[in-house]
């Protein structure tokens, strides 16, 4: 009793604090919050989540305490899902976050780099759009939803990698198979609210056996990338550096940045390279979790 006494006097004083908060949450967690002051803390466990009631706080919240909302929690899913907190999507604001958000925005996902792979985005739609019709001649429902998915997954995966994992164009069947079951996993376990997070007694008696499952989808995750990259790196030797008579628009994002460690090896290492691969393959999930 004596230590929950101090607890709830530690939450108390800490409740008006957004410095204490790690997320910024929609005014509807609570329902009276907009009778209360705009950056009052909304009542949620762990993590503690701030609410905003007005345009103007969340102005304050993202432009000048941007630093302090820049933070993610320490979610079971953003632990292996997202290598140990390295990823650009659970990593904290730091020197981390900042390597990996120039990375990406000006290597791999820059203006230049999009529309010198246009062709791809072509090519996909074309598929799709001819899937669409053969349906269209047997009546045959489709689910726009899971065609939308399928594109999506198509074009990121040949942006990084060069290869299809779904539709008519799918090289190697058993690979395929093997990613569209990651994905799936990943779908399952990193879209959907994991009770451990907000009662950490449930993570230590193993409630559910999330943690298990996530430990080994990660390794699955790895083992895939890794041989993406092991793959690209064969590719490259053989090609001396990739399709150099193209100007580099041939170049997949992996081959892009395996060419930049060539030039910086401490700083574009494997490490790297392949956490900035499992957050661009992830990107689709985003739209549809």
């Amino acid at each position: 009793m004596f230590c929950e006494a101090r607890n709830v006097a530690k939450r108390k004083s800490k409740s008006d604090n957004p410095a204490n908060c790690r997320e910024y949450g929609p005014c509807w967690l609570s329902r009276d919050h907009e009778n209360l002051w705009p950056n009052t803390s909304a009542p949620i466990r762990l993590p503690p989540c701030p609410g905003g009631a007005s345009p103007s706080a969340a102005e304050e919240c993202l432009n000048k305490n941007d630093i302090i909302f820049a933070n993610r929690p320490r979610t079971m899913a953003g632990k292996y899902l997202g290598n140990d907190y390295t990823s650009l999507a659970t990593t904290s604001y730091g020197d981390h976050w900042r390597i990996m958000r120039r990375i990406s925005s000006m290597e791999i996902l820059s203006t230049q780099r999009l529309q010198m792979l246009q062709s791809i985005r072509t090519d996909e739609v074309k598929a799709m759009i001819r899937r669409l019709y053969r349906a269209s001649e047997t009546q045959q429902a489709v689910d726009m939803k899971i065609v939308f998915f399928e594109l999506m997954i198509n074009v990121m995966m040949r942006m990084i990698s060069g290869k299809s994992y779904y539709g008519e164009n799918v090289e190697e069947i058993e690979e395929a198979k093997k990613f569209r079951e990651i994905v799936i996993e990943t779908f399952q376990l990193g879209g959907t609210s994991n009770m451990a997070d907000f009662l950490p007694m449930l993570r230590w008696l193993g409630v559910g056996g999330v943690e298990k499952r996530l430990m080994v989808l990660q390794k699955k995750r790895d083992a895939s990338m890794q041989e993406l990259v092991e793959e690209c790196k064969r590719r490259m030797r053989s090609n001396n550096g990739g399709d150099l008579d193209m100007g580099g628009k041939n170049k997949t994002m992996i081959e892009v940045l395996l060419t930049l460690q060539e030039k910086e090896p401490e700083y574009y290492t494997d490490g790297i390279i392949g956490i900035l691969m499992l957050v661009s393959s992830l990107i689709p999930l985003n739209f549809f979790c």
